[in-house]
């Protein structure tokens, strides 16, 4: 099944963040959108351009605080089952079984996560 995911990266960082994970993703046929704007309204804007229908909002650090304003704004991007997808955003390198940064070395393993849910 072909998924939609809405990626939104943390403070001082832009959209190239997650090229890892992106590039990760779109092999196996998702479809994935990184914004690099910062804030609630420039993700927004992201998703409505790109015709966004069901995307799954992934987000690192400070963008636990701008997803949930997303969500908010666009139903477009609201997961259709909510408390299910709350409770895998704690995804830690400990939860990987890691002891880095999930973003950078365990790309593999954070992508079976979100394909998972």
């Amino acid at each position: 099944m072909r998924r939609e995911f809405l990626l939104v990266h943390g403070m001082s960082h832009g959209g190239w963040a997650w090229d890892l994970l992106r590039r990760c993703l779109e092999r196996d046929g998702h479809r994935v959108v990184a914004p690099a704007g910062p804030g609630a309204r420039a993700v927004a804007d992201a998703a409505i351009q790109a015709e966004l229908s069901r995307a799954i909002l992934v987000g690192h650090s400070m963008a636990g605080l701008v997803i949930p304003a997303v969500a908010a704004r666009d139903a477009a991007v609201t997961p259709p089952r909510g408390a299910e997808y709350a409770a895998r955003l704690g995804v830690t390198p400990i939860d990987l079984d890691c002891a880095h940064n999930p973003m950078l070395s365990a790309v593999e393993e954070l992508a079976d996560v979100l394909l998972g849910l």
